[in-house]
Formats: structure tokens, C-alpha cells, sequence
């Protein structure tokens, strides 16, 4: 579960977050997120849906569904839950279609919560241990166990990451950072799957 500021909620993955952190603590983690809504901290409880234990995910974003957009609690919830619950991009975007469908123009708080979600599901699915703000910048935690080219990876980015043991910094620089930060991990994606190997130890 996981979405720092604004809230972590129902679950994320329900089985993926069970299978990795036991039944009962998925129970625990489930309940905290449904009191925090319940006692009007709805932002607090988003940091839930957007993070893991696999990946922490903390952007300086305010990603949440509005009560304005959807009043009902109930339906707000399994929003969240359809938001959290998608195995992919395909899947995130067809129920962003739904909620626009069925409550209109989703406002920026939405579209912030869509945005985390998208760099979660990609961050997760090259291994990312965390993409976490840091002042100006977002600092990608890689998995140690794995190998990155990282001078073709610096060349790519045209110098706007700097690469230290086992994380790579991004400067976030103006409106355009969330462009870039999902560039950073495609090109990183890109990498990975090409099999061009470095240790991510050192900057190039």
C-alpha cells in the first residue's frame, strides 16, 4: 500500500501486499488507512496506497481523490482500491476512464495520485527499491543486486542525473521534473532490458 501525503489506503496490491507482509499486519496496515479516512485525514492515508515494502514512494505531489469529486465514502474507497489494485499502465488508465466517465474532469489532486501511481508500477517493474524528493532533488534507490550502464544511462540524460553507490539523483527543475523523472525510468527500463551491465556504484 502506498502514497505518501495524501494517503495510503485500502491496499494496493491486496494479494501482493498480503503475500509480502503476512495477513494479520495487511489487516493492521488496512485498518489504520480506513481510521485515518474516517477521522477526515485522507491525505495521511494515501501514503499507504502508493508505498511498499518492496518500493517507497514519496514525491513532493498532493495525490489524493478530493471529497469534492467523489462525496460518498464508500465509492471514494473503491476508487482508491480500482487505483491501487492495477497490475499495469493499460490497466491504471482504463479505470482513470471510468472515474472521468462516471465524475467528470478529474481534478489535479487525481492526476497527481495517477502520476505516482504510473512512476510506482514503473519503478516496480525494474526493481526500484525507492524514489523518494530530497530537498530539490528525487533520489532512485536501485536494487544493489542488480547492473545498469550507467555511463550510457548518463550520456541518455544529457548530465541531469548524478550517479552515486546504489542510487541515482535526478535535479528537479521546473514543471517539466515529472516528464523527466518518467524519461529517467524508461531510459532506465531500456537498460535493464538491453542487458548492458555496470554496477551502479560510482558516478560515471
Amino acid at each position: 500500500l502506498e502514497i505518501r501525503g495524501a494517503g495510503n489506503l485500502l491496499g494496493t496490491e491486496q494479494h501482493g501486499a498480503i503475500a509480502s507482509v503476512g495477513f494479520e499486519m495487511y489487516l493492521q496496515m488496512l485498518q489504520s488507512a480506513v481510521n485515518k479516512l474516517r477521522t477526515g485525514s485522507e491525505e495521511a492515508a494515501v501514503g499507504d496506497v502508493l508505498s511498499t515494502e518492496e518500493m517507497n514512494l514519496d514525491l513532493p505531489l498532493d495525490h489524493f481523490i478530493p471529497r469534492s469529486y467523489i462525496r460518498d465514502e464508500k465509492l471514494r474507497l473503491g476508487a482508491y482500491r480500482q487505483l491501487a489494485n492495477a497490475e499495469d499502465e493499460e490497466e491504471l488508465d482504463s479505470t482513470l476512464r471510468s472515474l472521468k466517465d462516471r465524475y467528470g474532469p478529474a481534478p489535479s489532486q487525481l492526476d497527481n495520485l495517477a502520476y505516482s501511481l504510473r512512476v510506482k508500477l514503473r519503478g516496480r517493474r525494474i526493481g526500484l527499491r525507492g524514489v523518494i524528493a530530497d530537498g530539490h532533488d528525487i533520489v532512485i534507490r536501485v536494487d544493489p543486486q542488480r547492473f545498469l550502464d550507467v555511463e550510457e544511462l548518463s550520456r541518455r540524460m544529457a548530465g541531469r542525473i548524478v550517479v552515486g553507490p546504489n542510487r541515482i539523483k535526478m535535479r528537479r527543475k521546473g514543471e517539466g521534473w515529472q516528464d523527466d523523472l518518467l524519461s529517467l525510468l524508461d531510459e532506465m527500463a531500456q537498460l535493464y532490458e538491453s542487458g548492458r551491465a555496470a554496477p551502479v556504484a560510482s558516478a560515471p
